[in-house]
């Protein structure tokens, strides 16, 4: 059976959770932080030094 990547480091720990009013809201700021493409944003989101 092969594995992909993601896999082999399991298990994943939840370091960030927002609630959005809507569904909408939660897919744009999804894609937003996505977008980033860095792992310095993300971890600055996850500190609290930016809001999304």
């Amino acid at each position: 059976m092969e594995r992909g990547f993601t896999s082999r480091y399991r298990p994943w720990k939840l370091l960030y959770v927002k609630e959005y009013p809507s569904r909408i809201e939660a897919q744009r700021a999804e894609k937003k932080v996505k977008s980033w493409k860095s792992r310095k944003m993300t971890e600055k989101v996850i500190k609290g030094d930016i809001s999304v």
